[in-house]
């Protein structure tokens, strides 16, 4: 029977789909569903020595990997008993058992009092929006479905993660690209941005969002970072015939795309042309952070593969594993809206991860190569923010027309 668990996460030399050296579920060959609850800190470590938990769903009963806290059949259903909850309280070091009886309620517990809107000490709140309200899913069930502003329980910690983010982007970031992502936030949350800029930044202003980013790579043979308009974060990217692929590297390469968007809810899509060999991968990036190897990746091979990757500061986890069947011209694209990513194939979604809380900053798209040889190429980048560009006046009129 599928089965939920409190574990740590395991430290694999080689996952399922061949990647080598990441964070991943433990018996990751019968795991079906990956919640994340470490701090940053802790996801940024390598080794084999794992800190913090995080919940994993099983398409059966597994022995000696954590807590058991209940069927997943249905998880609206699955309640604690005081035994289970101070077991809870034990592995997760929180002093105290949990006060609520049943799995949904735990997991508002764990977001709203034991998070941390920096994800330095605790994984970041979970978080909700007007346009999508407040959900947590378990193994791609609704346990909590609720409406969002400014009077939900939620929304002070949805704001302090907002609040902090934007603190550590002005260290890096231009003032125009902040303007644009507050005016993003004013039509994401529908407020005014005295409500979501930090108070001592009130002065910084606003702008009118809606941005989209593009390279067909139709120029001479060079380094892909020959560009102005790119960052090889990790490998040799190269334009060869239009296209891009790698040069001389193998593993894991990761290259940014230094335009800004104007906020974090963002797609990224890239042509599919060739995917070199069966343990090869090629996608698109999204919330890739202006100064550090953080990101959220989604990819495809030609052996019917697909992956959902997240990136701290150069240390990979394994968030989903699916299938795909990509052939040349197949437009491969990741979305994230909130904390929830989607993978497409075409128009057709291929793996979805839900509620990942780690990144929520990061305003640039990407692409990744994960090579076995030289081969892989794709066309055609493309990012952009997700439901802001066709934006309507009236979001704006209600609050001025922003900075010049």
């Amino acid at each position: 029977m599928p089965a939920i668990y409190l574990a740590q996460w395991k430290w694999v030399a080689e996952d399922k789909a061949g990647d080598t050296f990441c964070w991943d579920a433990p018996r990751p060959d019968i795991c079906v569903w990956r919640m994340d609850r470490r701090s940053n800190l802790q996801c940024a470590k390598e080794g084999s020595t794992p800190e913090g938990f995080g919940l994993f769903g099983y398409s059966e009963r597994v022995d000696s990997i954590g807590e058991y806290l209940g069927d997943l059949e249905d998880a609206t259903k699955i309640t604690l008993s005081l035994r289970k909850r101070e077991a809870i309280a034990q592995l997760l070091g929180w002093g105290e058992a949990p006060t609520t009886d049943t799995l949904p309620a735990l997991l508002l517990q764990m977001g709203l009092t034991y998070s941390d809107p920096t994800g330095l000490t605790a994984a970041k709140p979970f978080r909700g929006s007007p346009r999508r309200g407040f959900k947590l899913r378990v193994a791609g069930q609704v346990v909590v479905n609720e409406r969002f502003d400014t009077s939900h329980p939620m929304w002070p910690a949805t704001l302090a993660v907002w609040q902090a983010d934007y603190r550590e982007n002005r260290k890096y970031d231009s003032l125009g690209n902040l303007r644009k992502a507050t005016g993003w936030a004013m039509r994401k949350y529908m407020v005014p941005a005295d409500v979501l800029l930090p108070p001592e930044y009130i002065g910084d202003g606003w702008l009118k969002s809606g941005t989209i980013v593009t390279d067909n790579f139709n120029r001479g043979d060079e380094e892909l970072g020959a560009s102005a308009d790119w960052d090889e974060v990790v490998g040799d990217g190269e334009v060869i015939s239009n296209q891009v692929g790698l040069g001389a590297t193998t593993g894991n390469s990761s290259f940014r795309n230094v335009n800004s968007l104007s906020g974090t809810d963002m797609y990224t899509q890239i042509d599919y042309v060739t995917g070199g060999n069966n343990s090869s991968f090629i996608g698109g990036s999204v919330r890739y952070a202006a100064a550090a190897q953080t990101y959220y990746d989604g990819r495809v091979n030609q052996a019917d593969a697909s992956r959902i990757i997240k990136t701290i500061t150069g240390s990979r986890t394994t968030l989903a594993n699916g299938t795909a069947n990509p052939g040349p011209g197949t437009t491969i694209k990741l979305e994230i809206v909130d904390d929830d990513l989607e993978l497409f194939q075409d128009a057709g979604s291929v793996l979805t991860v839900a509620d990942d809380t780690s990144i929520t900053t990061g305003t640039r798209g990407g692409l990744h190569f994960r090579a076995i040889d030289i081969g892989e190429a794709g066309d055609n980048f493309e990012a952009a923010d997700v439901g802001v560009v066709a934006a309507k006046p009236y979001y704006y009129r209600m609050y001025g027309k922003g900075q010049n």
